[in-house]
């Protein structure tokens, strides 16, 4: 996910880069229905955008909106990396049972970003 750097008074703002991992969790969330109780897992470190960053792993029992399935989803959000006048932000869900990680590390590790032309 990438938005945009707004500059006030010299500082870069932006209601994502200032939420913690937990409000980011959160609203991706706002998908599922009937959400349980947020878990804070793992944590690790890893580079994005040749920046090391900090990812918080979560897990969570929601119902996918409009099906009546429920399952557990893991949920790995990283810390925004500022590039030229945006952030980046790595993240990534999905369920628990798809995947160990790894995959989620390696995607991390192959952002790329592509600066929006504004001409």
């Amino acid at each position: 996910m990438t938005t945009p750097q707004i500059e006030v008074l010299g500082r870069a703002l932006n209601p994502i880069a200032e939420m913690g991992t937990r409000e980011r969790a959160e609203l991706i969330l706002s998908r599922f229905e009937n959400v349980g109780d947020l878990e804070r897992g793992s944590e690790y470190s890893t580079s994005v955008l040749d920046t090391d960053t900090a990812v918080v792993v979560y897990t969570v029992d929601a119902e996918i909106e409009g099906t009546g399935v429920t399952t557990e989803l893991e949920l790995h959000i990283g810390e925004p990396v500022g590039v030229e006048d945006d952030f980046v932000l790595p993240l990534a869900a999905y369920p628990a049972a798809f995947s160990d990680g790894e995959n989620v590390r390696r995607m991390m590790n192959g952002v790329e970003h592509e600066p929006t032309d504004e001409s």
